[in-house]
């Protein structure tokens, strides 16, 4: 959870990253409301969110919270798991 934190800090204080991320909510916004409004979906509108997405997966602090994330979700598919099983041991719990 620290990592994470100190990733969300780094990217609001990036502005290249914001920026980033603002483009391809955006676009992903338009998208799903012209799906939404029955409208079709440009060409130029994937190759825009292929862009973005392609950007985003390059820049070096937003992957870096990909990763942190995917790691998050792990913890808690594992938390989740072992509550469920009702035998969480130290070995389910091995930070990654």
């Amino acid at each position: 959870m620290k990592k994470y934190r100190g990733l969300l800090k780094a990217i609001r204080e990036d502005t290249e990253a914001q920026r980033l991320l603002a483009d391809y909510t955006r676009q992903m916004d338009t998208i799903a409301e012209k799906e939404s409004n029955g409208q079709p979906i440009e060409v130029e509108d994937k190759r825009r969110l292929s862009d973005l997405q392609g950007q985003v997966a390059m820049h070096p602090k937003l992957r870096e919270m990909q990763v942190a994330q995917m790691d998050y979700i792990d913890l808690m598919r594992k938390v989740d798991e072992a509550m469920s099983s009702g035998s969480a041991s130290s070995a389910d719990f091995k930070s990654p």
